[in-house]
């Protein structure tokens, strides 16, 4: 695989929202992209998921693969399974504390292409109150459809203090 960047965008959420999206990211210029988040923050503690958007910037809810290796400094390491999920979850753990951070990135390959499954990797670092995290993940969506962009969020019903992504195609 190549490994030339091209920064495509940065994406910041407003403070107080639910989530973040990136529609009509993808596009046919590019087979593999490549995203960071260094600045990701909530209200409360919670685990950061993904779900992809469909042709038409519609939330995919359904159809998702994945497995998870946590590695925690406080306690025995941890694996997670799942199979036709409705989202991509436990990716990095997100501490509500302010000052506290997550860094984060991650390949999607094929996301535009409606003849091929999107899939991808995580790994991410980060805090759990005073405990290290950290992850490495993999997962695919299970449907053979054209992606346009992903959602960006914390599991269940938290708010966005602050999250910024930059997008880039990999040639």
């Amino acid at each position: 695989m190549s490994t030339n960047l091209e920064f495509i965008n940065r994406y910041t959420a407003v403070p107080g929202v639910a989530y973040l999206e990136t529609p009509d990211l993808f596009s046919a210029a590019y087979d593999v992209y490549w995203y960071t988040i260094t600045k990701f923050s909530i209200s409360a503690d919670e685990v950061y998921e993904l779900k992809l958007l469909d042709s038409s910037n519609s939330v995919i809810e359904a159809d998702y693969d994945w497995v998870s290796l946590q590695l925690k400094s406080n306690t025995s390491f941890n694996e997670s399974k799942n199979t036709n999920r409705p989202k991509v979850d436990f990716m990095s753990e997100l501490d509500g504390d302010l000052e506290k951070n997550t860094g984060l990135s991650g390949y999607i390959y094929n996301p535009y292409l409606s003849s091929s499954y999107t899939y991808g990797n995580i790994q991410s670092s980060g805090m759990d109150g005073t405990n290290l995290f950290g992850s490495k993940n993999v997962w695919r969506h299970g449907s053979a459809v054209q992606i346009n962009g992903v959602r960006f969020a914390p599991q269940s019903p938290k708010t966005i203090n602050q999250l910024e992504v930059n997008m880039y195609g990999v040639k």
